[in-house]
């Protein structure tokens, strides 16, 4: 390699924070209060400088911060900012995983070099070319290699002749900013490329598809469905494979997966699919068709699925002449049923489809209800899962995930398992994996009030409902006589506590001569008495661990009872972990804010932050309460997701023993709700309780 290679990597001031895992307005401190030592921008305006990011980790290790090399996700990441307005983020997301995949296939010190790629055309001849042929010279390599090789294993078409051509032709005229990321490319370690490859697409989900990406199955499901189907051996095929995590999370869990194969009918995606197979060491044969058009069998040992829910057939004809519809045709206007169908035909004898599909499938009636019939009746329909909302990447709707066989060999002759999760903070993945072997293999239902084996013929009489809390909630035995009492006894006692509890005095409140000062979030930070750290922005249940760090989740914020925990060590970047006295700060939909009295949570839930309190002048419970105010609130905004900046939160400057008295004020009243909501449940559950008890005849009035 040239010097070329060699160019800096540069940073923005935001990066410089999360590779410090400090606030913004921290880093604004250092340049203005370390002008002297402090490296000076190299790139960029006045209003937004660049600095090089080997000098900003030299000045931060020479100072005790212990920074050891930029993020290997984040050199690329920063490098796309030269390439903002070029195109949409599926386009920047294709060709800069592209590149990644042609370093991997070109460079001769990668593992996965192609020996194949003419010297010519190989990494470093490319990557060293004159700025106005490096676009040039990069796409004719591409398109060289896509030309030798069969259709089934096109890496490059969307890129450099296919959907996001207009935003390469963009770069070729503008060749410093495809200079910027082939130098951040070429200074990762050529082992690390697949790693890199990974760790940037995920950040390209989380923060610019904000998290929605339609192609991709969340970690959470992804482990699920894995999990479930490790204990099936046999190849494995996708009918909709998508970006391939959820097809290569099997075959990394499962034996004898080879053969490995997809369909999907997108050729940007199916290319995305193929690049993260070869860049995860997988021979994966990916087919660019629609699965409801092509009539081949992938006679797979397992089918793993998560489709688009709700998809419209527009060629309800062929639907009706579809042989593999066997069960019959779903409606024309949702196909999801249509997945359930398409799953088991891909099945190969004593082979299992673990498929995803909103709730509405296993109770909507009409034509649904009488495929649901058909292939329960068939002995097809092995398991239904219910699951929270929340896990998906593309919705927040609640999910169930159907275990399916070939018709006769699902694991019951006349029942089907049902277990409901629907309520779960956070999922027992081996557990649950655990107890769909046991069902299939010994029939053994799991232990507990969450799951019901329900026979066919109880199927029947509700229009075969395969909605696990449907059944589990008919499963429920009535309340007796005694456990009406004991409700109505908690209420009493309820009460009784409510009436104990002390009001807070009107008359310690008075009018000011004047309104307090308010100083913003922002002021405190430049003044040093509060400091703003921003957790990784990754959603927290892709890495939950029963065994890791507790979690400041939304639900510990709002009211303390969570006990969610995380495995830090898959953590991008330093875990932020929260001190005694730390005020954490739920930013999206609703402000809350709650302060950490103990400490020790990591602080790693989407559009949260940690705001810690560097004076003894400000109380942490003060400046909790007071960012809950109507006009934070009000701050609120955002087109898809609803959320605030922290730093323009205003809070009232008051003494310390003003805000001690307000806090004590505050403290009391939250106990005077905290009783009164433990009394409306009381009375809610007694008013349950007597209900189901008079329904079920096993509770009435006693007789005079």
């Amino acid at each position: 390699m040239n010097a070329r290679a060699h160019e800096a990597i540069l940073i923005t001031k935001s990066d410089i924070a999360e590779l410090a895992g400090v606030g913004r307005s921290t880093v604004s401190n250092w340049t203005s209060r370390h002008k002297d030592d402090f490296p000076a921008p190299v790139a960029g305006t006045a209003t937004s400088p660049r600095y090089d990011e080997a000098a900003v980790v030299a000045w931060l290790n020479a100072r005790g911060r212990t920074v050891d090399t930029f993020q290997i996700d984040r050199a690329l990441w920063s490098s796309l900012d030269a390439w903002r307005g070029f195109g949409r983020p599926e386009a920047v997301s294709a060709l800069a995983g592209s590149m990644v995949a042609w370093r991997f296939l070109s460079d001769p010190d990668s593992p996965g070099f192609d020996p194949g790629v003419a010297p010519g055309a190989r990494w470093h001849a490319v990557a060293e070319e004159q700025d106005a042929s490096l676009g040039p010279r990069l796409r004719a390599a591409m398109e060289s290699y896509d030309e030798r090789q069969p259709t089934e294993y096109r890496l490059f078409g969307s890129v450099t002749s296919g959907l996001y051509t207009t935003l390469f032709d963009e770069l070729e005229r503008r060749p410093d900013a495809l200079r910027a990321f082939v130098v951040a490319l070429s200074s990762i370690d050529a082992n690390s490329l697949a790693r890199a490859y990974e760790a940037f697409q995920d950040r390209l989900t989380t923060s610019v598809l904000r998290g929605y990406d339609d192609n991709a199955t969340s970690e959470t499901l992804v482990d699920l469905i894995a999990s479930a189907a490790a204990s099936v051996s046999g190849p494995a095929h996708d009918p909709c494979v998508g970006s391939g995590r959820l097809l290569l999370a099997v075959a990394e869990r499962g034996e004898e997966r080879q053969p490995l194969s997809g369909q999907e009918f997108a050729t940007s995606v199916c290319m995305h699919a193929r690049q993260r197979a070869l860049l995860t060491g997988y021979s994966v044969t990916v087919r660019n068709e629609d699965a409801f058009e092509s009539s081949s069998s992938a006679d797979a040992a397992v089918v793993v699925l998560d489709p688009p829910f709700g998809l419209r057939s527009h060629d309800p004809q062929r639907l009706a002449l579809d042989a593999r519809l066997r069960f019959g045709m779903p409606p024309a206007s949702n196909l999801d049923t249509g997945w359930l169908q398409l799953a088991i035909w891909h099945l190969r004898e004593g082979g299992r489809a673990f498929v995803l599909q909103p709730t509405g499938s296993a109770y909507r009636g009409g034509r649904e209800a009488e495929i649901r019939a058909e292939m329960v009746r068939a002995r097809a329909v092995e398991a239904v899962v219910a699951l929270p909302g929340g896990l998906a990447a593309r919705t927040n709707i609640p999910l169930n995930l159907w275990v399916l066989a070939r018709p006769g060999e699902a694991a019951h002759p006349s029942r089907v398992l049902l277990m409901d999760h629907s309520t779960d903070a956070s999922l027992d993945i081996p557990a649950i994996a655990a107890a769909l072997k046991d069902w299939r293999e010994r029939r053994i239902k799991p232990a507990g009030a969450r799951a019901v084996a329900v026979s066919f013929d109880e199927l029947a009489t509700e229009q075969f409902n395969l909605g696990p809390q449907r059944w589990l909630a008919v499963a429920q035995p009535a309340p007796t006589v005694d456990k009406i009492r004991q409700h109505l006894e908690s209420l009493k006692s309820s009460l009784a506590r409510l009436e104990e509890l002390p009001v807070p005095p009107a008359a310690d409140l008075d009018a000011p001569p004047a309104p307090p000062r308010m100083a913003t979030i922002k002021d405190l930070g430049q003044l040093g008495v509060v400091t703003v750290i921003r957790p990784p922005a990754r959603p927290i249940r892709d890495l939950l661990s029963a065994s890791g760090t507790l979690v400041a989740t939304s639900r510990w914020i709002r009211d303390g009872a969570d006990s969610v925990r995380i495995d830090t060590d898959r953590l991008k970047g330093t875990p932020r972990i929260t001190e005694p006295g730390d005020v954490v700060v739920e930013l999206a939909h609703r402000i809350a804010a709650r302060v950490d009295t103990e400490g020790g949570r990591v602080v790693a839930a989407p559009h949260t932050c940690l705001l810690r309190i560097m004076s003894a002048d400000l109380d942490p419970h003060y400046v909790a309460a007071m960012l809950t105010s109507r006009a934070n609130d009000s701050t609120i905004a955002g087109a898809t997701v609803q959320r605030a900046s922290v730093l323009g939160f205003r809070v009232p400057v008051v003494p310390i023993a003003q805000q001690r008295q307000i806090v004590e004020t505050l403290a009391a009243l939250d106990e005077v709700t905290n009783v009164t909501e433990d009394v409306l449940d009381a009375a809610r559950s007694s008013r349950w309780a007597l209900v189901e008890g008079v329904s079920a005849g096993t509770a009435a009035p006693a007789e005079a």
